[in-house]
């Protein structure tokens, strides 16, 4: 290959912009590549009614959940002393249209007992989970919430500091 060169015109000029051209067209083709591989986000395999009795993890209907109301366990033992355990939340999915309860943030259970979270349905419908012995939380099957108000609760028998005695801790969410 003969090199002409021309007024203004500098050999590494242009070997720079060759460099520069084939970097960004490599780094086109491999942007374009994990596009097209990435594809859309997996679609949850229930919705509404069939979501009822199902996790909420393993049908995706996670995806895109808000916790839409999160409340703190207390105990009062009557004369002014309030202490908290842990946490209950309602969760809602608008992609399968479905609510569920969680429980997490308590002291490590002694036995499956001592704790549990529930959705309860404005028609009676309820859904429980009970904390493993030595676990910290767990969550309810969904229950579905579409044309319905749900709420969440959730309790633990626990140790209440400063009186010395296992007390229950309580909690409920407002609706949804």
């Amino acid at each position: 290959m003969s090199s002409v060169w021309t007024s203004g015109q500098h050999r590494l000029g242009n070997g720079i912009r060759l460099r520069l051209g084939a970097v960004l067209g490599a780094v086109a083709l491999v942007a374009a590549a994990l596009f097209v591989t990435a594809g859309p986000a997996a679609a949850a395999s229930c919705n509404q009614g069939s979501c009822n009795g199902k996790n909420p993890y393993s049908t995706g209907c996670n995806t895109g959940s808000e916790v839409i109301h999160d409340a703190e366990l207390a105990y009062s033992d009557g004369v002014g002393i309030t202490t908290y355990e842990g946490h209950v939340r309602l969760h809602y999915s608008p992609t399968c249209r479905t609510a569920w309860a969680s429980i997490y943030g308590i002291q490590t259970t002694r036995s499956s007992s001592d704790a549990y979270s529930k959705i309860v349905r404005n028609d009676g419908g309820a859904y429980t989970c009970h904390v493993p012995s030595g676990g910290t939380s767990c969550y309810t099957d969904m229950i579905n919430d579409a044309g319905f108000l749900s709420h969440a609760v959730g309790s633990d028998y626990a140790y209440s500091y400063p009186d010395g005695y296992y007390a229950t801790f309580y909690a409920s969410t407002g609706s949804y």
